[in-house]
Formats: C-alpha cells, structure tokens, sequence
C-alpha cells in the first residue's frame, strides 16, 4: 500500500520572526516582506513543492529603551527536501503510477478506458465505475442467457450484452434470428417452421372453429377430432371412384383435357384406370398398410396422387429422405413453367438411393403434408360412422420401424418424419397442390389441415405452438 505524502502549503497569515520583543525596526519589516512574496510564489507552482527545513532555534531577546535592535540569531533549520507532483493530483511521482495523468493515482476511480487508474496493477477490473453486466453467450451469436452473468468492461468472447437467447448451443437461433427450414426455432418466438400461409383469406369458414393450439397434444387430438370419419371412395369403380377424383386433382393448370404428374412433372392426356403413363402413387406405400381393401387409407386421395409409371415403380416403397450417397437422378420435365435440368444435386431431380427417395423441389411439400395429415386423422379406433377399424399411422424418424405390415397389424410407420418437416418449410403450399386438396375436400368431406394452417405442423410434431 501507497504511504501517501502529504504536501506542505503555506499558513493562511504570517507572523512576524519567533521572539519575545517588539518589531525592531525597518531590517524587520524588510524580513517579513521576504517571507510573503515566497509563500506567494509557491502558491502559484502546484508542480513542485519544496518542504521547508526543520525549526529555527529561538532568537535571542530584544534591547530595552531606545531603538530596538534585532533579536539574536536563531538556531540553523534542520535540512530541506523537494517533493515532485508533475499531474498536481497530490501524490508524488515517485508513487504515482502515472505522473503526467491526474485522473491515475493509487485510490483513484476505476473505469472501463483500458488504463489502471488506482495503480493496482489490475486494468478495467469488474467493480470499475462503468462495468456492465454481461451474459454468458455460448455460441457466440450475439446473445446470452441470464442463468449466468459477469459484471465487466469486456470480458472477452463467449459473453454477450443481449439477453433471452432460447437456445444458447446453436448459433443460428436468438431473438429476431431469420427462420430456417431446420426443424428449430430460430427467432425465439416460440413457433418453429413455418412456410408462408395458404391461402389470404381462408375459405373453410368454421371448419376449424374447435381446434386448440394451446400445446402440440390438444391441438392433435381436436384436429383429429375434426377431420376424421370422411366419406370413403371406392378404389375402382364403375361409379366416381379414386382414378376420377385424381384425374379431377392433378388436372394441368393450363389444359383440363391431361394431367401432371407428380414425381417427373410429365403431361399426359386423361386415359383413366389402367393406362401405360401414370398410376395412383400412394405416398404412404400399400405394403406398409395393413391388408384391408376396406381400410380408409387405401383410398384416401388426401395421400393419393397420379404419377408417372416408371417413376412409381422406382419410389416403390421406400420412406422419404435426402439422398446422401450411391444417388440415382430421376429428372423432372418443364411443364407448368416448373421441372427440367439434370446433373447437379438437388437441381429439380428426384433421387433414389437403396433405402430412401427424394422428392424434387416443387412437390416435396405436397409429399410432406400429405402424410402429415394421414399421421393425424388415423389414429387407431373405428370410423364414427361405419364402425369399421381404422389402424394407427405414425411416422417416425426409426428407419427400424418401418417395416411391412400384416393384415391384422392395427400400427404401421413410416418415415422419415424430421426430412418431412423440412420439405413442409422448404416448399410451400402451391397451387397445383391447392387446387388437388379442394378436389379431394368435395369429394371425401374432410380437409387436410396442414394446408389449410401450415403453421401447425410445428405445433403438433414439435411442440413449437408460439405464445
């Protein structure tokens, strides 16, 4: 610790020499005068202050009667020394730790400017005057958490000012973070994935009246509560059966006499059942369903699209995925100003691999929310109506479930459930898959609220319902 010195200053008065008699004549006078013009000129240099020598001894007494003369000589002053003070803060240099800086001194105040202002060896320490509270930032996207703070000037990476990150371990999610098809979060709002609404001004009127986005379970349980027990179609028939409501649904926006196909995006005219061109692609595969030509599944059109044949037999069963490795390209036609190129991955292909299949760019969506739907309104139990037994239909992301089912099975699986929430996000109600539902909807009865509400699908599948 600093043993500070004080510095001397003159008396506010002076007095006259130490002695007993009275003033002594003009030589006296002359003396004191002195004496007042040095404490005048050291008043005036704060820079150097000179410590005055040790006491005089007393003076001898003064003559009696006539004309006083001066008292005797004092005693010799002990020795005199000069005490440095080049920043005038009242601490010598020698024990300022910086003498041409007056706001640095040993027990000066200590801010965040990157100096040791109390010359404690220490620099912008955390109880300094203008220290804030820092936020522990883990990923270091700008914004922390409030489970574990610092009070700093900087204290370095991993720290943030901005509080309220939602998840500290990923860096593409904070407040105000753009969204990303990336099953997550990213804006903290508590809605994850969600592509741009359907439709501006929704048709459907009180269809969804009762349903309760409060948390992923209720809204699953009133959704299904609402779309289930639909008119079934006949799969061949003489009557309106599947092969009509879908050449009705995959109509070519331009011309009403073809249609188009889903996977290679292919024209051709409207032939009916049994045609060399296209076939009913069931996107939850026939294999995986159980054996039951009654079973509502088998023909509901809500997953049930026209597709080329070739293609068809291509995708066969397997569960929807990105393809990562030994890939196949099945390339898409321009049709519908949409479609067309080869050669580079995504590109506007399809792509095969032995154990998954990915759907091109523009119809990936309309793969994703079709089997949302399906793991929604069947959920085991019977038809309201028909009482006949409906099976359970989860999707999942356990490549080990999804296996063949049995006649008498009552669950069946398919997959992969996250690739499917990504192509929801990445690929946006369209019309071509507009236009499919609302023929569907007249036909069957019951709407398939992911496209009515793409904004659900977080909140069933992820929990992620918003306030």
């Amino acid at each position: 610790m600093h043993q500070r010195r004080r510095l001397h200053s003159c008396p506010a008065g002076h007095h006259g020499p130490a002695g007993t008699g009275r003033l002594a004549g003009p030589l006296t006078l002359v003396v004191a005068l002195l004496a007042l013009a040095a404490c005048s000129e050291a008043s005036t240099t704060p820079t150097t202050t000179t410590d005055l020598g040790g006491a005089g001894g007393a003076g001898g007494a003064g003559g009696l009667g006539g004309a006083g003369v001066l008292g005797g000589a004092g005693g010799q002053g002990g020795e005199g020394g000069t005490v440095v003070d080049s920043d005038g803060d009242s601490y010598a240099d020698d024990e300022d730790c910086d003498p041409d800086d007056p706001l640095v001194h040993p027990g000066a105040l200590e801010v965040c400017d990157g100096i040791d202002n109390d010359c404690d060896d220490e620099t912008d320490e955390g109880d300094a005057l203008d220290a804030v509270e820092w936020y522990r930032d883990q990923d270091e996207d700008g914004w922390g958490v409030s489970s574990e703070t610092v009070m700093a000037c900087d204290p370095g990476e991993g720290w943030a000012l901005q509080v309220e990150d939602c998840d500290d371990e990923e860096p593409t999610v904070f407040p105000g973070a753009p969204e990303l098809c990336d099953l997550l979060d990213n804006d903290c709002d508590g809605v994850g994935d969600v592509p741009p609404a359907a439709v501006v001004g929704p048709p459907w009127g009180s269809y969804y009246f009762t349903a309760d986005a409060t948390s992923g379970t209720t809204l699953r349980t009133t959704l299904h509560d609402i779309i289930d027990d639909h008119t079934a179609l006949p799969y061949t028939s003489t009557n309106t059966d599947t092969w009509d409501v879908l050449e009705m649904a995959d109509e070519h926006p331009g011309d009403s006499a073809i249609v188009l196909d889903l996977y290679k995006n292919a024209s051709y005219p409207k032939h009916g059942g049994g045609n060399p061109d296209y076939d009913r692609e069931h996107l939850w595969p026939q294999s995986y369903l159980p054996d039951d030509s009654r079973h509502y599944p088998r023909t509901d059109c809500h997953h049930l699209f026209l597709a080329n044949f070739s293609y068809n037999a291509s995708r066969g069963n397997l569960p929807f995925d990105f393809c990562t490795q030994g890939c196949q390209e099945r390339p898409t036609e321009v049709n519908n100003n949409q479609g067309g190129g080869t050669g580079t991955y995504p590109g506007n292909s399809n792509w095969r691999q032995s154990d998954s299949w990915e759907t091109w760019i523009h119809r990936r969506g309309d793969v994703a929310r079709a089997l949302l739907y399906l793991d929604v309104r069947y959920e085991g139990g019977s038809h309201g109506i028909t009482s006949h037994a409906e099976p359970d239909l989860i999707l999942t992301d356990d490549p080990n479930l999804i296996v063949p089912s049995a006649p008498t099975d009552t669950v069946a699986h398919m997959g992969m459930l996250s690739t499917l929430l990504i192509w929801h996000c990445e690929d946006p109600v369209s019309d071509e898959e507009r236009r499919h539902h609302d023929v569907v909807v007249t036909h069957q009865g019951n709407r398939n609220p992911f496209v009515d509400h793409p904004e659900w699908a977080a909140c069933v599948f992820l929990d992620q319902c918003g306030p």
